[in-house]
């Protein structure tokens, strides 16, 4: 779950979801944020893990 999902600029919280998926170009409308610090150090801390790295 992201701790900062307001400062964002998310609607809700936010949780990011096990796996990695792509997603064309064309089909992105806007970005809506960007994470902090500390929710991207933690999303790479758990692809680290669930990929065993």
């Amino acid at each position: 779950m992201l701790e900062e999902w307001a400062a964002a600029s998310l609607n809700v919280a936010t949780a990011a979801k096990r796996g990695i998926y792509t997603i064309h170009q064309s089909l992105v409308i806007k970005r809506l944020g960007h994470l902090s610090a500390q929710d991207a150090e933690r999303l790479a801390s758990a692809l680290r893990s669930w990929l065993a790295l």
